[in-house]
């Protein structure tokens, strides 16, 4: 991690989407044509995803334990998305600013969007000064002893 040993930030390529496993049981409850896959609860405003419009599921109707009407998002770059790990590997291979193709379930049609991934940045730590006096006093010094 020499860039976060130089102080700079790192940046990570983002989807911008929060997502449920897709598995034979919620795929039940969510009314989908497909046993695996990630389904779209929520799409971050200005992300990649809402920028290539994916959507995201609606609100909660009465008797429902998920909402329902998101995508469902079943390959990303030609490759299989069986799960939410699987979707982050895949993205986790891409790099920030590339173009990708993602297939999704919309309403029962499978949809290919093009998304430009952004980027995620993990801040690098910055150092602090403790607010308290250090050692602090009446405790041992640190040290070897």
């Amino acid at each position: 991690m020499p860039q976060l040993e130089a102080g700079e930030d790192i940046q990570h390529p983002a989807l911008g989407v929060v997502g449920l496993q897709v598995t034979p049981q919620t795929a039940v409850e969510l009314d989908v044509d497909v046993d695996q896959g990630v389904y779209v609860l929520a799409v971050q405003s200005g992300s990649a995803a809402a920028e290539a419009g994916i959507e995201s599921a609606g609100q909660l109707g009465p008797g429902q334990a998920v909402p329902a009407g998101g995508d469902v998002i079943l390959e990303f770059g030609g490759e299989e998305v069986t799960d939410l790990g699987r979707l982050r590997e895949l993205i986790d291979q891409r790099e920030v600013g590339e173009m990708v193709t993602v297939l999704v379930l919309r309403d029962g049609e499978q949809v290919e969007v093009e998304v430009t991934l952004e980027a995620w940045e993990v801040e690098a730590p910055q150092p602090q000064t403790p607010s308290f006096p250090f050692p602090a006093p009446g405790l041992p010094q640190p040290g070897i002893r």
